[in-house]
């Protein structure tokens, strides 16, 4: 089952349920099969994508670290040149 197929099932269990007010009334084991099935039928794309953003936020990390070492290290290269003159 495809993702469009499992989520037309999530719509139709949302028909199904009680409405109370603004809230609805549905089937609490249902509605969890669904979901399951709709983590178990992610495209590779979505999981390919949640790994891409979490590399690009350790290389992120990474670089603004060895920029900052690279400040420190200009700062002090600078204060000797000074010192020596």
């Amino acid at each position: 089952m495809n993702i469009v197929d499992l989520l037309e099932q999530l719509d139709e269990i949302l028909d199904k349920g009680w409405s109370i007010g603004n809230r609805c009334l549905v089937h609490g084991d249902e509605l969890k099969k669904v979901i399951d099935d709709i983590r178990l039928n992610m495209p590779v794309e979505i999981k390919q994508a949640r790994t891409i953003v979490s590399e690009r936020a350790d290389i992120i990390d990474s670089a603004n670290k060895k920029a900052e070492e690279i400040i420190k290290s200009a700062e002090e290269k600078a204060r000797t040149i000074t010192a020596q003159n």
